[in-house]
């Protein structure tokens, strides 16, 4: 088992170092399987950071001044509270076909995974239709530069 998650996270690594291309072509070129593993490594990701960073208000409280704790706290709840928004009730196939529907327009290709994540779980969180195309414009603008 161990070799699995060496070779997954070898791939993952390996990858990363060509994150500019990872856009719409690239999601495209992946099966349905890689394509969720992907997602779920995201999920992973901002799972692990999160944990990372209730450790360090956790070691942080022995050496930090009371201002600075009150404010690593009103960081911390705001990112629970846009994390809850964001991916209450989310799962990978619905990111996932989420980007396989934006990718599916040809002007959206060169937006990398990354923007292009963003766009979809705002999709899901409820944000307002006209919100989520403007970022999209947005992301088509970056990406065209």
């Amino acid at each position: 088992m161990r070799w699995v998650a060496a070779i997954v996270f070898a791939a993952l690594v390996s990858t990363s170092a060509f994150a500019s291309d990872q856009n719409g072509d690239w999601w495209n070129g992946l099966s349905r399987n890689e394509r969720l593993v992907y997602v779920s490594g995201i999920f992973s990701g901002i799972q692990y950071e999160y944990k990372v960073w209730d450790f360090g208000l956790v070691l942080s409280d022995k050496t930090s001044s009371q201002e600075s704790l009150e404010h690593d706290k009103s960081v911390e709840d705001f990112a629970t509270k846009h994390n809850e928004k964001e991916f209450r009730n989310v799962s990978a196939g619905q990111i996932a076909d989420g980007l396989t529907a934006l990718y599916s327009d040809y002007r959206n290709r060169r937006i990398t995974v990354d923007g292009a994540f963003i766009i979809v779980v705002r999709s899901l969180d409820g944000s307002p239709d006209e919100e989520v195309q403007k970022l999209l414009e947005e992301k088509r603008q970056e990406a065209a530069q």
